[in-house]
Formats: structure tokens, C-alpha cells, sequence
């Protein structure tokens, strides 16, 4: 990865969970590079445990390392999704 580090998508309990789809750290640096500005993992990684805390499906992909969720500073979500 170009712009983040592992670290950015683990799962804050320290549980260890740190696992990132290669596919996944493409897609996300592309974004970085694309809009040129700093794009923040809102929740990355998460093990069984989190992932029912926050409501997530229970076959989520973030339980896999395949999915995070983002935000990149002073650019609408709408406008990242396009």
C-alpha cells in the first residue's frame, strides 16, 4: 500500500485482526491518489466479536479483511462513490 498501513484498517480492540484484501489496498490507494487528499479508515478490519457490536451482517465482509469503510477530507461521499 502507497498511502495507508496495515495498521489503519486492524481492529482498534487489539485483538489482532489486521487482515487486508490485496485487491482492497489497491482500490483504496487509488481513491487516496485520485482525489489527492486524506482519506481516513472509519472501520476496517473486524473480528466476530466487533462486527456484532456494531450491527454488522453476520457474513460481513469486513469480518475477511474485504471491505472498509472511508472518508476522504472535504469530498462528499456521493461524489467518492461516482
Amino acid at each position: 500500500m502507497k498511502w495507508f498501513k496495515r495498521s489503519e484498517f486492524a481492529r482498534k480492540c487489539n485483538c489482532g485482526f489486521d487482515t487486508i484484501d490485496y485487491e482492497l489496498a489497491e482500490v483504496i490507494d487509488d481513491v487516496r491518489e485520485q482525489f489527492g487528499k486524506p482519506t481516513t479508515i472509519t472501520s476496517g478490519c473486524r473480528c466476530n466479536k466487533h462486527n456484532a457490536k456494531v450491527g454488522g451482517a453476520k457474513n460481513s465482509v469486513h469480518k475477511t479483511g474485504q471491505a472498509c469503510d472511508f472518508k476522504v477530507k472535504d469530498v462528499h461521499a456521493d461524489l467518492v462513490a461516482n
